[in-house]
């Protein structure tokens, strides 16, 4: 379905699944026969039939197609006249506001099913604007600087609710991590998008993380918004710096940390250029369950074979 509604992370399958729509409509066209049927994740088997991809797809109203109902609809599809449908079971009051939270989409506004949910969504996110932040800017404009951070944080928590699936900006905490209400590396990637299209900045694909709770992400995108870096927080391992003349960019410092014990630049460049082995036991301080972790047994799911790892 990439190519029809579009999914994070699938450009690839997007581009390609529009060529195929593209082709049959051609081939229609010139009186020859040909049929694109677009696809939704199926059960029991197939690329989207793994337990974490399973979760994703269904907090965000995308259920797996049932074997029994996709043979019978490829059946009915060949023999459309339209030479391209699409054949997927989502649940499109879960799917629609979150999908429209930052840009309209006529293609699911035009749908009975989602219609009501998009226009509930839709009056809430006109508040904040699509794309530029102008709207933003504009409420800002005014405020007291807690009063700004209040807005603020009231968007974080919007758009936090809308890529989790949770029912409203009220089911996510101020002060609770990212982590902690269901936020990983992809969905991660999907808030920082949506947060950069509602707010017209352009944002770190890390930034929930370095700024972990909605409150501090909130006083982050005040200082963005609003070029208030002089009373905003800092947050992590760099502090402060000097700006020289007129020179808006200045690097104040450098930091990372890699496995092999590297904490600084000058320590990769080590491990580099040394040939170092990086490669060490699991640690043991992150909460892990080592003994239930390893198994020599590479069939046996939810398990790793291997007991080391570059960390």
């Amino acid at each position: 379905i990439s190519g029809t509604l579009g999914t994070t992370g699938q450009g690839n399958y997007a581009s390609a699944n529009a060529f195929l729509d593209t082709l049959a409509q051609r081939r229609r066209a010139a009186g020859l026969p040909a049929t694109s049927i677009v696809w939704g994740p199926w059960a029991d088997g197939g690329m989207a039939d793994e337990e974490v991809v399973h979760w994703r797809m269904h907090r965000g109203g995308v259920l797996p197609l049932q074997p029994a109902l996709g043979i019978l609809a490829l059946h009915r599809a060949v023999g459309e006249p339209r030479p391209v449908v699409m054949v997927a079971d989502i649940h499109w009051a879960e799917f629609a506001p979150a999908f429209t939270i930052t840009r309209p989409s006529p293609l699911i506004e035009s749908l009975p099913e989602a219609r009501a949910a998009v226009e509930n969504a839709g009056a809430a996110s006109e508040r904040f604007g699509r794309g530029d932040g102008s709207v933003l800017r504009d409420q800002l404009i005014g405020l007291t600087p807690a009063e700004q951070e209040r807005v603020l944080l009231e968007v974080v928590r919007f758009c936090a609710a809308g890529v989790l699936g949770y029912a409203g900006a009220v089911a996510v905490p101020a002060e609770r991590a990212f982590r902690d209400l269901g936020v990983d590396s992809l969905t991660a990637v999907e808030l920082r998008g949506t947060l950069a299209m509602a707010t017209g900045v352009p944002l770190a694909a890390t930034v929930v993380f370095d700024y972990p709770t909605p409150v501090l992400l909130a006083r982050h995108l005040r200082e963005r918004l609003l070029g208030d870096a002089a009373e905003a927080e800092p947050v992590g391992p760099v502090s402060g710096g000097a700006v020289v003349g007129d020179d808006p960019v200045v690097i104040v410092g450098m930091a990372c940390r890699f496995p092999g014990g590297v904490r600084d630049p000058e320590g990769l460049w080590r491990l580099l250029s040394e040939g170092g082995d990086a490669v060490g036991p699991f640690p043991a301080d992150r909460g892990w369950d080592l003994t239930a972790l390893y198994d020599p047994d590479a069939e046996r799911r939810g398990t790793s074979y291997v007991d080391v790892g570059a960390f």
